[in-house]
């Protein structure tokens, strides 16, 4: 069996605790993560016209396993990461009047407005460190489903994964369920060393994405949105702009977490 975790998002907390470690390290690392089975996504329920085929999933499974032992190197790298801004902020100092949280540029010595500030960032980042040692924990064990992100090139149909950048900007909501949405996306890789830990350059795009079969309640034109889990390029989609020109885009649907989990099984995965 898949063990599972309590708790909704932890995941997604974690890699935002992940961006905001390495950001204070001054370092360019992107970070990567794994899903415990119970919150692999949001539980959005399946839409059979949407589905990926079996042959997609399967590849998409046999991509995530050759990419374990990787993603176990990039969670220790991550968690070393959290460890260290932890132990900056439970060594930093109160500056009443301050005005929020300051990292010094140089020493990255931390400094808070008051103390109940202080400790609540460093639970926060207690809690962070935790989730981070479950989730590695549960990917060297065989609990956890390592979630690959989608190819490093341009869109195609066809391609899997999760999104490079989970944030994306809502140009326009269409209906309950489709809205137009603009994504940073990732088109090529290239890896280089800083301090002896492997650290991934990305050449980034934007691209504008139709946004299919996702429920948009909440979402509001030019706001953002975080679209964690997995998503597929379901197709593409035509439609006429302001200016009475067609534009043609890629079209991108979740993919529910139930169908990720059974092809897991079919693959053999405990």
């Amino acid at each position: 069996m898949i063990a599972g975790a309590s708790g909704g998002r932890v995941e997604a907390d974690w890699i935002r605790h992940g961006r905001e470690a390495l950001s204070e390290r001054g370092e360019g690392m992107r970070a990567s993560y794994v899903i415990l089975a119970s919150v692999i996504v949001l539980g959005l329920e399946a839409v059979a016209a949407g589905q990926p085929s079996a042959g997609i999933l399967a590849a998409y499974v046999a991509r995530g396993e050759s990419g374990r032992p990787r993603a176990i190197a990039g969670c220790k790298s991550q968690l070393k990461e959290l460890r260290i801004v932890l132990a900056r902020a439970k060594r930093g100092r109160i500056a009443k009047g301050q005005d929020g949280v300051r990292i010094d540029a140089k020493s990255r010595r931390m400094t808070f407005p008051s103390k109940t500030v202080k400790k609540q960032d460093v639970q926060s980042r207690i809690e962070a460190v935790e989730r981070a040692e479950e989730s590695l924990a549960a990917l060297e064990d065989g609990r956890a489903m390592y979630l690959a992100e989608m190819p490093m090139a341009p869109p195609a149909v066809g391609q899997i994964g999760r999104l490079h950048d989970p944030r994306a900007r809502v140009e326009q909501v269409i209906d309950g369920r489709n809205a137009r949405i603009r994504v940073v996306w990732a088109t090529g890789c290239r890896m280089r060393s800083v301090r002896g830990q492997p650290v991934r350059d990305l050449s980034e795009r934007h691209y504008y994405l139709w946004l299919r079969n996702y429920p948009t309640t909440g979402m509001a034109d030019n706001a953002m949105v975080d679209l964690d889990g997995v998503f597929w390029v379901a197709g593409t989609k035509s439609y006429t702009n302001v200016l009475g020109g067609t534009k043609t885009i890629f079209v991108i649907e979740h993919v529910p977490s139930e169908l990720i989990t059974e092809a897991y099984k079919k693959g053999g995965v405990k």
